[in-house]
């Protein structure tokens, strides 16, 4: 749902846009700002956005506020500052005391209504026909920055650009001042007018532009970039400040730059307000930009922003009072919801049945062959508005009405992330007909009698068709069923005669369960015959708020444990799980399946629980199934538990259930893609790392300074997250990556893990800001099954008194195997370690994988897992795949099918599900025999039996 704002003065403008949306399948509200008041205050708005926050069923999405600060004509549209930062922030913090934002929000900072004109097309443009003019300038992008003041803005640009690069773009440009090497704006224009995706700016800047190098709001307003509008990023100090002295600010002139019939410019602009960042505090907004697109596939870039937002908060987690300025400060100029494009997208096959009033279209979406799932669908009828949407399911199909009736236009669009949107215009014939101009609930069966559709009632609907054409319609045969599982029409069908130019009531009797809450209004269709033809109206009827929440899985280990109510390794038990019903309507017993994501949770009678009937606002437990925990399984492991509707198998909720109490002499993980971390204490494992093996008299000596990278090449494969290396490339800053990583990537300012803007594959052996003390450097040492480095006597830039002396084994997998053929790394230590940098976040330690998607953080800024032990002379890590189990993996494929549909599950109650590619894995299954059965919606179940031997990698693929 869209919620806009706009002033009158661009109402017209505003209310196109608001249609185009609604062409895509958004509900959209769109409200005038002199409605809240004259004028209104930013408490008026703030309470208006609030009001629809609290009541719409569902809640905004996106909300754009419309208008700069003072607008040509005199208009004010409030900002809600942040004490004296222009913000929009506030107006999206919506439910609780956090500044997290409930909503996403733009501020289309325009002065009039023709430059709301030509966002508003540019915006159009990029969404629905981005490659009209072609495509190519959607693989290119550009960075730009500054060597000057400060190194770490060109590196951070320079981790983008390498990003882009990994994901298929052809060329991403460097513009970067260094002294007397200065670009000039002409250079930067031109490849922006050539046509580029995203733009990224890193540096110094104010509300003019950026100064180094330089380019302004002038250079801007005068590019020739037709039909091809970039994202612009741009996390320097002042950019975005629309409500400063400089008008229009760099971020406006993005916004409106060209003309209505010539657009030019961006298609949106992502900056701050604030005139005073820090370049600590922006680098991980930046570069969390960027990962959220790429890396977890985030398409709007009001998610983007959030996401990015909160990167810099993971980095300095103990400056949560301060980092709130950031999120009021950096926010989006235009529209929050633009679905942005990554390099080429891909194409959408779009096949549906033949438009006619009354039917149900049935729309087939592919790529390549490839059914597309989670596309969305939808029919807008331009005449009056009605519309109708879906999305596609596993098979890229999906079913709607033709809304509404009469001759007309119905504009079907069909779009799916990262791909080109399709869009045809079906013209309509038949006469006019009918439409739904109103509806009342008279809950007085069995209700409270406040028409108010509430939970468990039995009530008359009645709905007023108006007929628009000059002949009466005699008779309508209307049926009426609801989409809702908690909506049922017990009495569906009545006839009327509606006269020529008016209107008739249609009665139905429907009920209620306790389900008819949250989630969305209720989904109804009206299906009127008569001798003018077949008409299909939609019908939504709001719900109350509220739902169905699983809260908790309880364990009794009376009989097989001890007792004290937590499943831990080795012992038995009975669970079950905790339902509370938060609508005020009681919900009637229903039958769930319970399954384990781990071999090392095993669950027995987990299939037809059953929950008992909930009354409002009350909880229950469901009946008790038999679980139990394996020995082999570590103390503290979190194993994902799924809860699914045995009517149909539907997932409901995943819960975690962990294994007792994870203790410092406990291994860490696994990550996702199976690593665990084993401590120097972690003895009862098996699986403890080996001691401190000095190489300072027999292993190479190199001589470095301050941050420098060294590459050294391998004996054997280095396959770390599944992937093989040859070299390893060895930073003075206490870090190590496969392969040979970027020039610039010399980082000296440590990370989370996972994170943005780090080493591709950290090896973080103790990352922080070091430089050799006298005598000091690294030492390697190839030994044929193992390889070492050793960095000796490392101080620290700002502490003398640092003086540690650490280092990296990676093994050969081939003589030492894992179970998914993953090198064995160690972190081993001696001497005095000291980790004193309290202003630049202590030191990290930890594995992080190359795609920067998951790792194990073993320590970072002061804060240790549960499952670590303090770093000092004589620690040691080992982090390894093995863990005395198997692991399964397989591939899924149902001949053309999207294979997310499937689940692959054992006899001892565990489940796994194919990725998009039919890529499945079970891990930490014990040895033994196990029986395996792949099921999926229309085709033919496959079952096997197989026996696991401890830490072997099975492979099990499925054809159906």
């Amino acid at each position: 749902t869209y919620l806009i704002i706009t002033p009158d003065n661009c109402w017209d403008v505003m209310e196109d846009f608001a249609q185009y949306k609604r062409t895509r399948g958004h509900r959209v509200i769109h409200k005038r700002l002199s409605d809240l008041g004259s004028p209104p205050t930013r408490h008026d708005i703030k309470d208006y956005v609030q009001e629809i926050y609290d009541t719409e069923n569902p809640a905004p999405t996106f909300m754009i506020l419309v208008g700069d600060v003072t607008m040509n004509d005199g208009t004010v549209v409030p900002d809600y500052n942040y004490g004296y930062y222009y913000s929009g922030h506030g107006y999206s913090l919506l439910d609780g005391e956090d500044y997290f934002s409930d909503l996403f929000y733009g501020r289309w900072a325009i002065d009039n209504a023709n430059e709301c004109r030509i966002y508003s097309k540019k915006v159009k443009w990029y969404e629905t026909t981005p490659t009209s003019g072609g495509s190519d300038w959607l693989n290119k992008a550009m960075v730009v920055a500054t060597y000057d003041h400060a190194v770490s803005p060109v590196w951070n640009v320079l981790w983008v650009r390498e990003l882009l690069l990994s994901y298929g773009y052809s060329q991403v440009d460097t513009f970067f001042e260094r002294g007397s090497i200065i670009p000039s704006a002409a250079e930067i224009s031109a490849p922006i007018n050539a046509g580029l995706g995203h733009i990224d700016y890193r540096g110094w800047a104010g509300s003019n532009g950026w100064w180094e190098p330089e380019y302004t709001v002038t250079d801007v307003m005068t590019l020739s970039n037709s039909e091809a509008f970039p994202v612009v990023v741009s996390v320097v100090c002042g950019t975005g400040n629309y409500g400063g002295f400089t008008d229009p600010c760099f971020g406006e002139a993005w916004l409106r730059a060209g003309t209505v019939t010539n657009p030019r410019g961006g298609a949106a602009f992502f900056g701050t307000t604030d005139h005073d960042t820090n370049t600590r505090y922006n680098n991980p907004i930046n570069g969390g930009f960027y990962t959220s697109l790429f890396v977890h596939d985030l398409p709007h870039i009001g998610q983007c922003e959030w996401l990015a937002k909160t990167e810099t908060l993971r980095l300095h987690p103990r400056e949560f009072d301060f980092i709130e300025l950031y999120f009021h400060s950096y926010g989006t100029l235009g529209d929050p919801g633009l679905m942005m494009q990554r390099y080429v997208p891909g194409i959408l096959d779009v096949v549906h049945d033949d438009v006619e009033n009354g039917a149900l279209v049935r729309v087939d979406v592919s790529e390549e062959g490839m059914p597309v799932e989670n596309a969305t669908v939808a029919m807008f009828r331009l005449e009056t508005g009605e519309q109708t949407f879906a999305q596609t399911d596993f098979m890229g199909k999906s079913e709607l009405y033709v809304p509404g009736s009469g001759e007309g236009t119905i504009v079907i669009t069909v779009y799916a992330p990262f791909h080109t949107t399709y869009v045809d215009t079906v013209e309509v014939s038949g006469r006019p007909g009918l439409s739904i101009v109103d509806y009342a609930i008279e809950d007085t069966i069995t209700g409270d009698g406040d028409g108010v559709l509430d939970p468990n009632e039995t009530a008359v609907l009645r709905i007023t068709l108006e007929n628009y054409y000059y002949l009466p319609i005699r008779p309508v045969e209307a049926y009426l069923w609801a989409n809702h599982a908690g909506v049922t029409v017990l009495d569906e069908f009545d006839s009327v005669t509606v006269d020529g130019y008016s209107e008739n009531e249609l009665v139905f009797i429907i009920e209620t369960s306790g389900e008819a809450t949250g989630g969305g209004p209720a989904s109804l269709q009206l299906m009127c015959d008569s001798r003018v033809g077949r008409t299909m109206l939609p019908l939504e009827i709001p719900l109350p708020p509220g739902g169905m929440v699983i809260d908790s899985i309880r364990i009794d280990d009376t009989s097989g444990g001890d007792g004290d109510g937590t499943l831990e390794p080795g012992e038995s038990g009975k669970a079950s799980v905790r339902f509370t019903n938060l609508g005020n309507g009681n919900i009637e017993p229903f039958a769930i399946n319970a399954y384990s994501t781990s071999g090392w949770v095993n669950i027995t009678g987990g299939d037809s629980v059953v929950v008992p009937a909930l009354s409002a606002m009350s909880s229950v437990w469901s009946e008790e199934f038999d679980v139990s925990a394996h020995t082999e399984a570590f103390h503290g492991y979190p194993v994902n538990i799924e809860i699914h509707r045995a009517e149909d198998d539907r997932l409901i909720a995943t819960k975690p259930l962990q294994l007792g109490t994870r203790n410092t002499d406990d291994p860490m993980g696994s990550d996702e893609w199976g690593y665990f971390a084993y401590d120097h204490t972690d003895i009862a494992s098996g699986m403890n790392p080996g001691l401190f093996d000095d190489i300072s008299s027999t292993g190479t000596f190199v001589s470095v300074g301050d941050d420098e990278n060294i590459h050294l090449e391998l004996s054997f494969d280095f396959v770390y997250y599944g992937e093989s290396f040859d070299t390893i490339t060895v930073n003075t800053n206490g870090w190590a990556a496969p392969g040979v990583q970027p020039k610039f990537m010399l980082d000296f300012y440590n990370l989370p893990i996972p994170a943005p803007n780090g080493p591709w594959g950290t090896l973080a052996i103790f990352w922080d800001d070091l430089n050799p003390n006298p005598g000091g450097g690294i030492y390697w040492e190839d030994r044929g099954d193992q390889f070492i480095v050793q960095w000796q006597n490392m101080g620290h830039v700002r502490h003398d008194a640092v003086n540690n002396t650490f280092q990296l084994v990676i093994f050969d997998s081939d003589i030492y195997p894992t179970r998914t053929g993953d090198s064995e790394i160690e972190f081993r230590y001696t001497g005095t370690i000291l980790d004193l940098d309290t202003t630049g976040e202590f030191s990290t330690i930890g594995i992080e994988s190359p795609d920067h998607g998951m790792g194990i953080e073993y320590l970072f800024t002061d804060y240790y897992d549960d499952g670590a032990a303090p770093i000092d002379g004589g620690s040691a890590i080992k982090f390894s795949t093995n863990c005395g189990s198997a692991l399964l993996t397989g591939n899924v494929d149902l001949e053309g099918d999207v294979p997310t549909s499937a689940i692959v599950s054992t006899d001892l109650g565990q489940i796994a599900r194919p990725n998009m590619h039919g890529d499945w894995r079970l891990l930490e299954l014990p040895a033994g025999d196990y029986v395996l059965t792949c099921t999926a919606p229309y085709h033919f179940p496959q079952s096997e039996s197989l026996s696991l031997i401890a830490d072997e990698h099975a492979i099990v693929d499925y054809a159906l």
